[in-house]
């Protein structure tokens, strides 16, 4: 099984599932409202540059813009 690794880490085209959310009250706020919590599962349509920047996700059927102090905040697990 795979260990929890941090969002802005994984490749593009791999689906993953959230295990833990790693901010403060207003960043989880935040990030439930754009449908990403615990136990969702979403797919990295692009992975983050190797020196930092935003990366594209798809949840819910939406696609969405994360920059790296938000990705690096949400852990995951691959499927």
């Amino acid at each position: 099984m795979n260990g929890p690794k941090k969002l802005n880490l994984i490749n593009a085209e791999k689906n993953v599932a959230i295990i833990a959310l790693r901010g403060g009250k207003e960043f989880n706020q935040k990030i439930v409202s754009m449908g990403i919590h615990i136990g969702a599962e979403l797919t990295v349509i692009e992975a983050e540059p190797p020196r930092g920047g935003a990366m594209l996700i798809g949840v819910n059927g939406t696609r969405l813009m994360l920059g790296h102090g938000m990705a690096k905040k949400i852990f995951v697990r691959e499927l």
